[in-house]
C-alpha cells in the first residue's frame, strides 16, 4: 500500500479536518460538517444552514472533540420563492418527514400562501409537496407527515430492477444511513403503496 494513504483516510474522522473557527464566517465553535457537499470544512450552525437553503438533504455529521459522528436534525423547508420563506407562510411549520436518497429528515414545512402557491386545489399541501418534486404519504391535506423525494423513488426503481433489492432491505439501508438505526415498521406501508402508484403512472 502506498505510505500514508491509511493516514489519509482516517483524517477524514479525526481532529485534522476538524477547523476551530467556521469557513464561511470565522465565527468559533465551527462544529458541524456536511458529508454531501465536496471538500466542506467545518461550519456553525447558522452558516451550514445558510449554505444548505436549497440542498436541505444533505447528511451532517458534528465534531465530538475527538471525532465526526451523524447527526438526525430538523431542516427547514420553504415551497415556492426559490428555498426563502413565503411572506405570507403560518407561522407554526407543518411538521412531518421527509425520505430521501442520503436518509430520513424531520422537516419544518413552510408551504406557500400567497398567490404564487396558485387557486383553489392548486394551494393543497400536497399539490405544493408534488410540484417540488415530493410525492406526499398521504392525499389527506390535512393528515400529511410524510413524504418521499422522486429522487429517492428513481434510485429505489433502479435498486429493486436491476439490482433485485427488496424493499425491506433498501429501506434498511436508508434507515442506516439516517443514524444506524432500524427501520421503522409503520413508515415501510406507506412507501410500499407510494412505490406502486409511481410504476402504475409509468406503465400507463
Amino acid at each position: 500500500m502506498m505510505p500514508g494513504l491509511l493516514d489519509d483516510l482516517f483524517c477524514l474522522e479525526t481532529g485534522s479536518t476538524a477547523a476551530t473557527s467556521c469557513v464561511a464566517c470565522g465565527a468559533t465553535g465551527a462544529t458541524l460538517r456536511c458529508d454531501d457537499c465536496f471538500n466542506s470544512g467545518c461550519f456553525c450552525v447558522a452558516c451550514i444552514n445558510s449554505k444548505h437553503e436549497v440542498m436541505p438533504f444533505h447528511r451532517r455529521r458534528r465534531w465530538t472533540g475527538l471525532y465526526f459522528v451523524p447527526e438526525r436534525f430538523r431542516v427547514e423547508v420553504s415551497l415556492g420563492h426559490a428555498g426563502a420563506r413565503c411572506a405570507s407562510a403560518p407561522f407554526i411549520p407543518v411538521q412531518m418527514e421527509i425520505a430521501h436518497v442520503t436518509g430520513v429528515f424531520d422537516v419544518d414545512l413552510y408551504p406557500c400562501k400567497c398567490p404564487a402557491a396558485g387557486v383553489g386545489e392548486e394551494r393543497i399541501l400536497p399539490r405544493q409537496l408534488m410540484r417540488h418534486g415530493l410525492m406526499p404519504g398521504s392525499l389527506d391535506a390535512k393528515n400529511v407527515s410524510w413524504a418521499f423525494t422522486m429522487t429517492l423513488m428513481d434510485d429505489w426503481l433502479a435498486a429493486s430492477h436491476y439490482a433485485k433489492v427488496s424493499i425491506m432491505d433498501y429501506w434498511s439501508a436508508l434507515w442506516f444511513k439516517t443514524l444506524g438505526t432500524p427501520p421503522e415498521r409503520v413508515s415501510i406501508f406507506i412507501f410500499i403503496f407510494l412505490l406502486f402508484v409511481r410504476r402504475r403512472v409509468e406503465l400507463s
